[in-house]
């Protein structure tokens, strides 16, 4: 039952024979609306109090919420990122590999034409020996030819 402090002033008690002293009855009533009037104002303070806690907590449990979904958005971009760059990682480790493979093979194959090329200057060299030899060859024996045409010569020349 709700009622107020002039509820209290304004009641009426039945009147009897024996009842208590009427004037100190309201000097009671008047002090008992009094506290009571005190006890509705702090009432009303804690009341708007309790509001205030509310709308703050609410605020606090929404930037609460943010903060969490915001933790939760950056604990899952990490994750996207560091699978993102252990993805780029593999990627760049296969590149380099591949990398590796094609210039192993690309010098592979050089050492193989330069030593195809060593080869055939080496035959180069000694077929070049052998046509140089017969060379010669050819003229030592032209030029014995002319030295005994000369001692012939000589021979006769001097008889």
């Amino acid at each position: 039952m709700a009622f107020s402090p002039k509820d209290i002033i304004r009641h009426d008690f039945s009147k009897s024979l024996r009842g208590y002293d009427p004037v100190e009855v309201e000097a009671y009533l008047e002090v008992l609306a009094d506290k009571f009037s005190d006890v509705l104002d702090e009432n009303k303070v804690y009341r708007e109090k309790i509001k205030a806690y509310e709308s703050n907590f609410k605020e606090f449990d929404h930037e609460r919420n943010k903060f969490r979904s915001l933790q939760n958005n950056t604990q899952k971009s990490i994750i996207d990122l560091k699978s993102k760059a252990e993805r780029e990682a593999k990627i760049i480790l296969m590149d380099a590999k591949l990398k590796s493979e094609k210039i192993s093979t690309d010098a592979y194959k050089e050492v193989s034409k330069l030593r195809q090329e060593i080869d055939e200057l080496k035959q180069l060299r000694a077929s070049f020996l052998i046509r140089f030899k017969n060379i010669l060859r050819q003229q030592i024996e032209t030029l014995d030819l002319y030295a005994k045409d000369i001692k012939m010569e000589n021979r006769i020349t001097r008889k």
